[in-house]
C-alpha cells in the first residue's frame, strides 16, 4: 500500500495539572493552561512504567495489544462476535502462538482506523508515531487494527516480543493490561413521593422534573404514555445487580436474542470476567460473591463491594417505595447488567478487581445493540476507576460517542481528596461527577470529604449517605462515595431521554452540564461566592471568571428537563473533543478516530489501581 505520510500537528492544552496529586484542599497545581508540544508516546508501555519501583497493577505478562492489519474491509465487519473472533484469532494463533513465550491470546474487538485523517485527542497526552504520521488519503485497503490480550509466559518474555513485534511495524500499540477496584407510578405521583423520600431528591429537584413531565407543559417531551412505557437503557458497568430485587425486577433489561451478541446466556447482560474462545463472557450477573439472583452477599471483614452494582442500580432505576426512602432517578429506565469485576484468587478483602480487558468486551458487547438504527444503549454508567489511562478503553469510549445516536459513559471522580485524574471519568467523552454532601449535614452541597475535584470534573451530585436497594430480598441501606454521585447523574441523563429519545450525544450531554446549577454550588459571587469557594484556580488572563474545580454546578433535573440554562458562573471551560472510530460488526463511521497515549503516573501517589468509588 502506497502511504503519503503526514505529521499532525499537536500542542499540550492543559499543562500537568492531571499528573500532579494535591492532598489537602488549599494546595494549587501548576498553571493548568500553560501550553508545550509533548514528545510522541512509546509505542509499547510496559508495566511499571511511571509507576513508583516495587508496584505494579494487573496479572504478570498480561498485555492489551493493538495488532496491524492490512486490509480494512475483510477485517472489521462480521455477521457475529463468534465469526470476528475465529477470522482474528485464526491469524494470530498461526502468527504466534507457536512461539513459547505466549501462553495466550485472546481477541477482543476490531477497530477502523480509517478516520485519521484529523487526529484529536485530549490534554496532556500524546500519540504513538506510528498513528500520528498515518496518511491522509485513504483507500478501502486502509490498515485496520485488531485489539486482543496477550498473555506471556514472564515480564520478560512481554519485553523481548513486544520489542521485536514493535521493530517489524506489526503492532500499533501495546499497555499493560490493568486492573479496576472499586471506589467506595404516574409522573405526577412520583412528584409527590420524591418530595416525601430523601432530601437529596430535593436538592436536585427531582420533584419538580415529573411534576414539569406531568403537566405536560414541556415543549418537545413525549407524551407521558410513551415515556412510562418506552424508557432507555442504562448500562451499569460494576459487580453485578441483584435482578430480582423487589425495587428492581421490572427495571431489568430483558434481551431479546440470547446469544446473538456473543454472550451466552445473556438474558439481562453480561459477566465479561468469564470470557472464553470467541465469547464475550456469560449471563451469571448476579452480584459477585452472592449465589444467585435475590441472595445476600457473602461479606469478609470490611467488604462490601458485592452489594456496589445492585446500590448502583438502585439509585439509577429503582421503583419508588415511600416506606424504604428509595427511589430511582429514572423509575422508566431499564438495567443492562454488565458485571465487570470479579474477585482474585487469594484477594482476602473479598473486594472486586476489574480488568482493562473485562471493560473492553463490555463496551464491545453494547456496541452490538442498535435500536431503529441508533444505538440501543445511551448511557453508561461507571462508578470506578484507575489513575492511569488505557488507550484501549480511551478508543472504545470515543466509539460508543461516534456509533449511532453516541453513548455517554457517566464516571465517578474517585475518593482520595484530590486532584488526581480518575478513568474513564477523565477522559473527554466522558462525564465526570463530584459528590457533595457532607458527616456534618449529608444535604449540604458542600464537597464531601472524600471526593476529588479539578477542571477535568464536569459536575457535582449527591453522594453522601444515599440509600439504595441492596442485594437480598427487600433490603435497602446508606453508602457514600462518588460511585454514587455518577449514577444520580445517570439516572437524571436516563429520564432526559425517556421524555427526549432522540437527542444526539453532544445535546445530552451539553444539556446535562449546561443546565447545572453554578449558583447552588458556588454561591452567586463571581469571584466564587461562599460555597465551595476554596475549590476555584485564581483567575486566568483573559477569562472572565476564575474556572471550578468542583464542575459548573449541581445536577438539576427540572431545569434539564425544561431545558433552562445556567447563565452563572461556574461552568467549565470546553474539554477538547476526541475524533471517531468504530468497532467492527458492520458498523459505520464519521470522522476521525482518537488514539492517545498514556498519562504518566502522578509522582505523588504510589499505586495505580482502580478504586470503585
Amino acid at each position: 500500500m502506497k502511504l503519503s505520510f503526514k505529521i499532525v500537528a499537536c500542542r499540550l492544552a492543559a499543562g500537568l495539572a492531571g499528573s500532579i496529586c494535591l492532598v489537602s484542599c488549599g494546595n494549587m497545581g501548576p498553571d493548568f493552561m500553560a501550553g508545550a508540544s509533548p514528545a510522541s508516546s512509546p509505542v509499547v508501555r510496559l508495566a511499571g512504567d511511571g509507576q513508583v519501583a516495587g508496584t505494579r497493577s494487573g496479572p504478570v505478562g498480561s498485555y492489551l495489544v493493538m495488532f496491524r492489519e492490512q486490509s480494512y474491509s475483510e477485517n472489521l465487519f462480521f455477521a457475529s462476535f463468534a465469526d470476528e473472533f475465529a477470522h482474528h484469532y485464526s491469524r494470530l494463533s498461526e502468527d504466534y502462538l507457536a512461539d513459547s513465550r505466549i501462553k495466550n491470546i485472546d481477541v477482543l474487538t476490531s477497530v477502523d482506523m480509517s478516520g485519521l485523517r484529523s487526529v484529536d485527542w485530549e490534554p496532556e497526552f500524546s500519540l504513538p508515531q506510528a498513528i500520528s504520521s498515518l496518511t491522509a488519503g485513504f483507500s478501502e485497503d486502509t490498515p485496520a487494527g485488531v485489539l486482543a490480550r496477550v498473555d506471556f509466559e514472564s515480564d520478560d518474555a512481554a519485553r523481548s516480543m513486544l520489542s521485536e513485534w514493535e521493530r517489524d511495524g506489526r503492532i500499533w500499540f501495546a499497555e499493560p493490561n490493568e486492573s479496576s477496584k472499586m471506589f467506595a407510578g404516574e409522573l405526577a405521583q412520583w412528584g409527590t413521593d420524591y418530595g416525601n423520600m430523601q432530601q437529596w431528591h430535593k436538592t436536585i429537584k427531582l420533584p419538580d422534573a415529573f411534576n414539569s413531565l406531568a403537566g405536560g407543559n414541556v415543549k418537545g417531551a413525549a407524551a407521558e404514555s410513551n415515556l412510562l412505557v418506552s424508557g432507555p437503557v442504562v448500562a451499569v458497568l460494576d459487580s453485578g445487580v441483584d435482578y430480582e430485587h423487589p425495587q428492581l425486577k421490572d427495571n431489568i433489561w430483558v434481551n431479546s436474542a440470547v446469544g446473538a451478541a456473543g454472550c451466552a446466556g445473556d438474558l439481562h447482560g453480561c459477566n465479561t470476567t468469564v470470557s472464553s474462545k470467541g465469547s464475550l463472557g456469560n449471563g451469571e450477573v448476579w452480584p459477585v460473591v452472592a449465589s444467585g439472583p435475590g441472595e445476600s452477599c457473602v461479606k469478609t471483614e470490611g467488604q462490601d463491594k458485592c452489594d456496589h452494582g445492585t446500590h448502583v442500580a438502585g439509585i439509577v432505576a429503582a421503583k419508588p417505595d415511600t416506606s424504604t426512602g428509595v427511589g430511582g432517578i429514572c423509575p422508566v429506565c431499564k438495567i443492562m447488567i454488565l458485571r465487570v469485576g470479579e474477585v482474585e484468587a487469594g484477594d482476602t478483602s473479598g473486594d472486586p478487581t476489574i480488568r482493562d480487558d473485562s471493560q473492553v468486551r463490555a463496551f464491545k458487547y453494547i456496541t452490538r445493540f442498535t435500536k431503529s438504527g441508533g444505538s440501543a444503549v445511551r448511557i453508561v454508567n461507571a462508578s470506578f476507576g484507575k489513575y492511569s489511562r488505557s488507550r484501549s478503553l480511551a478508543i472504545l469510549v470515543d466509539v460508543l460517542k461516534r456509533v449511532g445516536t453516541g453513548t455517554v459513559v457517566i464516571g465517578a471522580a474517585s475518593n482520595e481528596d484530590s486532584m488526581i485524574r480518575a478513568y474513564p471519568a477523565a477522559l473527554a467523552n466522558a462525564v465526570a461527577v463530584a459528590s457533595i454532601g457532607t458527616a456534618s449535614d449529608a444535604n449540604s452541597v458542600q464537597k464531601s470529604p472524600f471526593s476529588n475535584y479539578g477542571p477535568w470534573v464536569d459536575i457535582a451530585a449527591p453522594g453522601y449517605r444515599l440509600i439504595s436497594t441492596l442485594s437480598g430480598g427487600t433490603n435497602s441501606g446508606p453508602k457514600s462515595g462518588t460511585s454514587m454521585a455518577a449514577p444520580v447523574v445517570a439516572g437524571a441523563a436516563g429520564l432526559l431521554l425517556s421524555a427526549f429519545p432522540n437527542l444526539g450525544f453532544s445535546e445530552l450531554r451539553d444539556r446535562i452540564l449546561t443546565t447545572a446549577n453554578a449558583s447552588l454550588l458556588y454561591g452567586s459571587d463571581t469571584e466564587g461566592g461562599k460555597s465551595n469557594s476554596q475549590y476555584y484556580y485564581p483567575k486566568v488572563s483573559g477569562e472572565t471568571a476564575r474556572r471550578p474545580l468542583l464542575g459548573g454546578g449541581v445536577l438539576d433535573v427540572n431545569a434539564m428537563i425544561t431545558n433552562a440554562k445556567n447563565t452563572s458562573t461556574g461552568q467549565p471551560l470546553d474539554r477538547v473533543t476526541a475524533g471517531c472510530g468504530t468497532i467492527g460488526a458492520g458498523q459505520t463511521t464519521t470522522g476521525g478516530i482518537w488514539l492517545i497515549a498514556v498519562l504518566f503516573l502522578p509522582m505523588a501517589v504510589g499505586i495505580i489501581r482502580r478504586r470503585w468509588s
